[in-house]
C-alpha cells in the first residue's frame, strides 16, 4: 500500500516537472486525510494518513494526491503558512495579555495597597486577552473562508489533472462513509486549511441548546432565590426581574453569535455533498445530505460513487522513444501544469524505472551514488571505463561498491528516464546536512571534470542535482539583484541560446538556423548575438544564475527562446530534451516531461 502511494506521488511530480516532494505517512490516524505543506515547489511535502493508504484504492489515492499537488502548483502552500503565522500571532496578544493578568493577580495577593498597584496589570491584561481572543476568533473566520474557495479550485484542478472525477469523489464519498477526516494529534485544528477534507466536527445545534439550557439554569436559580429572600429576609428581589432578563437575553444572545463564529472558523472545507456535486456535475440531491464537516449519513458507494470496482487501466505497451514532434509554444505552455497526458506518461515512465535503480533513489546512500553514476556518459563501456580508471581515486570505497551494484542496472533504463530517475531522488538528496552536501557537490564535479571537459549536458546535470538539494533559493541568493528588464539580460541570452544551438544540432548551418529561430521569437523585444566560442563554464553558470533572479515574465521569454532553438526543425530528440528540462530547472520553471503536440 505504502509502494503504491510513494509510486502516484512520483508519477504526479514527474508528471509537473517538479522535484519529488518529501513524502510522509501519518501512521496513527486511521481517518482519511491529507495535506501539503512547504514554501514552494523546492521544499514541498506530501503526507496522507494510514487510513487514507488502506481504505482508498488507486484511482481515489490519486485523485487526493492530485488535489495536493494543485495546492503547490498554485501556491497555496505558502499562503497557508502565511495564515498559520498571522493567527500565531494574534493569539501570541491572548498570551501576553493572560501572563500580565496573571501578574497583577500575584501582586494583589499582598495586600490592599498591592492590589491598587496590581490594578492596572489585571485591566490592561484582561484587555490584551479579549482583542486577542477576538482577533484570533475573527481571523479564524477569516482563514476558514479562504480555505473554502482554495478547496474548490483544488478539486477542480484534480479532476483535470487525472480526468478521472469518480476518483476523488469516491475519495471524499468514502470520507463520509466512515465517519470523518478527523485527526486525533492536538495541535490538528492548527493546519486544519491546510488538510484534505476537514479535521474536526463542530455540532452547532447541540451547543446552542445546552446555551438555553444554561440560561433556563440561571433563570430558574434567580427566581428560587427570589422567592426565598421574600420568605426568609423580606428581601424584594422581584424588582430585578426586568434586568435580569434583559441580562440573560444578552448573554444567550452573545453567546449563540460567538458559538456561530466558532463554528464558521471550523468551516475550513466545503460541506462533502456539496464538494461531490460539483465534481460530478449532479444535484446535491443526488448524493444525499450530510453534516457541513463529513460525517454522519453520507455512506461509502453513495450514488455509485465508491460502490464497484473501477477497471483497471489497461498498459500501452511500452516501446523505446528516440524523438517526439512538438511546437515551442506548447512545450512553454506546458511550464508548471499537469495534464493527463502527461501523468499517462509518468505512469509509464515510473513503471519502465529498473526496481534496484528507483529503490536506491530513496535512500540518501544510494542516492548519492546513484547521481555519480547518472552524471557518467551514456556509453556503456566508456561509463565502465571511467568507473574502472577514475572513479576509484574520488569517492569511498563502499561508495564505488554501491555504484558498480547499480551499474549493472544501468542497460534497463531507457535514455528518457535519466532526468526522472534523478527527480525522484530529491527527497533523499535534501536529507543530507550542509556539509555532507558540500562534500557531495564537490566530489560530483570531480566526476565531471575527470576528463577536463565540461559539456552543456553534464553542466545542467550538476544545475539539476544542486536544485534538487536547495532548489531555486540558493542561486538566488547568490546575488540580491533581481532583473526586471530583459535588455540588461541581453548578453546572458545571447551565451546560453548559442551553447543551446551548438549543443543540440549537428554542422554551422543547422546552429546557425537554429540560432535564427530563437531570435526571431525575441524580435522586437531583446537583440541577440550569436557567439562561437563561449563553452559551458563560470560564464554559463553567471548567466543561468541572472536569469534565475529575473521577472517570471522575463524566464517565460527566455524558455521560449531555448525551445524554438530546440525545435527549430520540429523534432526534439532525448538529450534536447533533458537539457531543455534541465536548464527549466536552473531557472526555477518546472517543466515536465516534452510530449508530442497534437496533431503533430
Amino acid at each position: 500500500d505504502e509502494q503504491r502511494y510513494v509510486n502516484v506521488v512520483e508519477e504526479m511530480a514527474i508528471a509537473a516537472g517538479v522535484p519529488v516532494p518529501d513524502i510522509y505517512v501519518m501512521r496513527k490516524e486511521e481517518n482519511i486525510n491529507a495535506f501539503a505543506a512547504g514554501y514552494s515547489v523546492d521544499d514541498a511535502a506530501v503526507a496522507v494518513t494510514r487510513g487514507c493508504i488502506k481504505r482508498l484504492k488507486r484511482d481515489e489515492l490519486q485523485g487526493v494526491v492530485a488535489h495536493e499537488f494543485s495546492h503547490i502548483l498554485n501556491g497555496d502552500m505558502r499562503l497557508n503558512i502565511l495564515m498559520i503565522g498571522v493567527l500565531a500571532g494574534i493569539l501570541f496578544l491572548f498570551a501576553i495579555g493572560y501572563v500580565l493578568f496573571r501578574i497583577g493577580g500575584a501582586i494583589a495577593e499582598y495586600g490592599s495597597r498591592a492590589g491598587i498597584l496590581g490594578l492596572p496589570f489585571v485591566v490592561v491584561g484582561g484587555g490584551t486577552c479579549l482583542i486577542g481572543w477576538l482577533g484570533h476568533l475573527f481571523g479564524s473566520v477569516i482563514k476558514a473562508a479562504v480555505s473554502r474557495q482554495r478547496e474548490f479550485l483544488a478539486d477542480a484542478s484534480a479532476v483535470q489533472f487525472t480526468r478521472n472525477p469518480r476518483g476523488i469523489a469516491g475519495a471524499l464519498s468514502k470520507i463520509g462513509g466512515y465517519g470523518d477526516g478527523a485527526l486525533k494529534n492536538p495541535k490538528a485544528s492548527d493546519v486544519a486549511h491546510m488538510c484534505f477534507t476537514s479535521v474536526w466536527s463542530v455540532d452547532f445545534r447541540a451547543r446552542v441548546f445546552r446555551l438555553l439550557v444554561c440560561t433556563g439554569v440561571l433563570f430558574a436559580l434567580f427566581l428560587g432565590l427570589a422567592g426565598m429572600g421574600s420568605y426568609l429576609h423580606s428581601h424584594a428581589l422581584w424588582p430585578l426581574l426586568p434586568k435580569v432578563l434583559l441580562g440573560l437575553v444578552v448573554f444567550q444572545v452573545v453567546g449563540s453569535g460567538l458559538i456561530y463564529l466558532h463554528e464558521i472558523s471550523t468551516l475550513t472545507h466545503p460541506p462533502l455533498p456539496e464538494r461531490i456535486s460539483r465534481i460530478l456535475n449532479v444535484r446535491v440531491e443526488a448524493i444525499g445530505t450530510g453534516p457541513a464537516q463529513g460525517g454522519g449519513p453520507l455512506a461509502a458507494g453513495t450514488a455509485g460513487i465508491a460502490g464497484g470496482p473501477i477497471a483497471a487501466r489497461k498498459r500501452k505497451t511500452r516501446r523505446k522513444r528516440k524523438a517526439v514532434r512538438a511546437r515551442a509554444r506548447d512545450v512553454v505552455k506546458s511550464a508548471g501544469s499537469l495534464t493527463p497526458a502527461a501523468i499517462e506518461n509518468a505512469m509509464d515512465t515510473v513503471a519502465g524505472i529498473p526496481a534496484g535503480l528507483s529503490e536506491a533513489g530513496r535512500h540518501p546512500f544510494s542516492a548519492k551514488c546513484l547521481c555519480y553514476l547518472l552524471v557518467l556518459p551514456a556509453d556503456k563501456g566508456e561509463r565502465r571505463e571511467l568507473i574502472k580508471s577514475t572513479l576509484p581515486g574520488l569517492i569511498s570505497a563502499s561508495e564505488l561498491k554501491e555504484l558498480v551494484r547499480l551499474e549493472h542496472e544501468m542497460p534497463g533504463l531507457e535514455s528518457h528516464s535519466r532526468l526522472p530517475l534523478l527527480e525522484t531522488a530529491s527527497p533523499s538528496l535534501r536529507q543530507m546536512t550542509r556539509e555532507q552536501a558540500r562534500e557531495f557537490l564537490t566530489r560530483i564535479k570531480a566526476i565531471v571534470l575527470a576528463d577536463k571537459q565540461l559539456d552543456l549536458r553534464e553542466f545542467c546535470f550538476l544545475r539539476v542535482i544542486e536544485f534538487c538539494i536547495y532548489g531555486r533559493r540558493r542561486i538566488r541568493r547568490k546575488t540580491s539583484k533581481r532583473y526586471r528588464s530583459i535588455a540588461r539580460l541581453a548578453p546572458d541570452f545571447s551565451r546560453v541560446v548559442s551553447i543551446l544551438a551548438r549543443s543540440g544540432h549537428d554542422g554551422e548551418e543547422e546552429v546557425l538556423a537554429a540560432f535564427e529561430k530563437a531570435r526571431a521569437s525575441l524580435s522586437g523585444k531583446l537583440d541577440i548575438q550569436y557567439r562561437p566560442e563561449v563553452s559551458p563554464g563560470k560564464g554559463l553558470l553567471r548567466s543561468i544564475g541572472r536569469l534565475a533572479c529575473s521577472s517570471l515574465a522575463i524566464r517565460k521569454e527566455f524558455l521560449a527562446a531555448c525551445s524554438e532553438c530546440v525545435l527549430a526543425d520540429g523534432v526534439i530528440e532525448i538529450e534536447e530534451a533533458e537539457l531543455l528540462r534541465a536548464i527549466a530547472h536552473s531557472i526555477g520553471v518546472p517543466l515536465p516531461p516534452i510530449l508530442s503536440s497534437p496533431g503533430q
